[in-house]
């Protein structure tokens, strides 16, 4: 009897064992880094911040510390507490898109106020920063429930752990061979091309558009540079910002965090339950 106990508890196990390696199906924007996990190409962007907002009833235990983001970034979140009646915003059942006009035609009005406000440049689609770890798990249990709905099937979305980022940082250095190509984003880079290119005015002063610079071999985009991004372990970055060197952004290397930061954000990978 007691043998076939433990041969009963064994295949448990073993079924248990095989779920957990299952393969996550397919995933907008995410590739898959190994067998069993997805990983988002990119840092979670301020429009797909705004979306999650948006489809949390507006909550503001969500929205970002405003003293950490862009002044173009703040304009829209204050925009976005009012809930309607927006002066930059449109909201649609598919998200939130910024106001634009014609192709070729200058920005204006309101919207040329946004365009404006960052010396940098104006873009829905640089990292969201001046969020909390624990905000940033709200938005991977939100996910991880669009996905279910959406895809029939169950999945876990959270932070990457250390280990992921150790594993997937390629540790490529500042510049291509020739010099002439910046390669990653942070706060010492140089190159060839100098004055004449806009990315490289910016370094080291504020966030660059999430799919700028060339993807990893495995398809992930600024895994170094841009924003650190947060671990599955509260208070531990990885990657590096645009406030620091590249080799700081090597996967030997961590930043820690103890609250909300302009040079602090995240992306998610997704694993099948």
């Amino acid at each position: 009897m007691n043998k076939i106990l433990l041969l009963v508890i064994c295949c448990l196990l073993i079924v248990k064992h095989g779920r957990a390696q299952q393969k996550p199906p397919n995933v907008y924007a995410t590739v898959y880094i190994d067998n069993t996990t997805l990983m988002n190409q990119r840092e979670v962007t301020v429009k797909e911040w705004m979306g999650f907002i948006v489809n949390n009833n507006f909550d503001a235990s969500l929205f970002p510390d405003s003293t950490c983001i862009t002044t173009s970034a703040k304009l829209i979140f204050n925009d976005l507490r009012r809930e309607k009646d927006f002066d930059y915003l449109q909201i649609t059942a598919e998200g939130v898109w910024k106001e634009s006009g014609p192709k070729g035609v200058k920005p204006a009005g309101k919207f040329k106020m946004l365009v404006d406000a960052d010396t940098n440049y104006f873009s829905l689609d640089i990292p969201i920063t001046g969020i909390t770890y624990q905000q940033a798990q709200k938005f991977c249990k939100w996910k991880e429930e669009r996905i279910d709905q959406y895809k029939k099937v169950k999945v876990t979305v959270s932070l990457p752990s250390v280990e992921i980022y150790k594993r997937v940082i390629p540790n490529i250095d500042t510049l291509s061979k020739n010099g002439e190509c910046l390669m990653l984003y942070c706060s010492t880079a140089k190159c060839k091309t100098g004055e004449t290119n806009k990315m490289s005015r910016s370094q080291g002063k504020a966030l660059e558009h999430v799919n700028s610079y060339f993807a990893t071999s495995l398809g992930l985009y600024n895994i170094e540079g841009n924003a650190a991004e947060m671990t599955s372990t509260e208070g531990i970055a990885m990657g590096g910002s645009f406030r620091q060197t590249a080799r700081e952004s090597y996967n030997d290397k961590d930043q820690k965090y103890t609250k909300a930061g302009d040079w602090l954000g995240f992306r998610f990978i997704v694993t099948a339950k």
